[in-house]
């Protein structure tokens, strides 16, 4: 009799070795589960983290769709949707830019529509006027990123992405 070599064990009546089978992994003639989030490594004599943007249970790694992430770095034992202000695809998400937010299917970072922004690149809202203390402020955003007052003179654009004069016979 001889020792199997790293890698396999021996078949269920001890007359060959065979490979450990898949999500499988050891040496000296004994194989193992790997354990979540931990798949073998192609000579399966060891078991390795599963990759960046991968999760796994069962000693295999599968790639998270795109708008997910693993659950964990150092467990990624799950695909779980990309956080919020984050998008991308393979199983890797980024952070959204300012003046951005994430599509709804967290795929890919979108611009905020006119008249829209976001400081934080979570979640892009309406630019609206405001009233502060009894004084209505028009308000603007011009790069999608700030909502701010209007200078005296102007009041916003329709679309809020831009100040104008103030229209003859008015003042604000």
């Amino acid at each position: 009799c001889a020792m199997c070599a790293a890698g396999s064990e021996p078949n269920a009546d001890q007359t060959a070795c065979d490979e450990c089978g898949v999500g499988y992994a050891g040496t000296d003639g004994e194989c193992g589960q790997c354990a979540p989030g931990r798949a073998p490594v192609s000579d399966r004599t060891s078991c390795e983290l599963c990759g960046t943007g991968l999760a796994g249970n069962n000693g295999t790694c599968a790639q998270c769709a795109d708008g997910e992430q693993a659950n964990n770095p150092l467990e990624p034992t799950l695909c779980v949707a990309c956080a919020a202000g984050t998008a991308g695809t393979d199983g890797v998400c980024d952070t959204c830019s300012a003046g951005m937010q994430p599509r709804a299917d967290r795929a890919a970072c979108e611009l905020c529509q006119t008249g829209h922004f976001s400081a934080s690149g979570e979640t892009c809202l309406a630019c609206a006027d405001t009233v502060v203390g009894g004084v209505p402020h028009g308000m603007h955003t011009p790069d999608l990123v700030q909502c701010t007052v209007c200078p005296d003179g102007t009041e916003p654009a329709a679309d809020h992405s831009s100040c104008e004069a103030c229209p003859t016979g008015t003042a604000g």
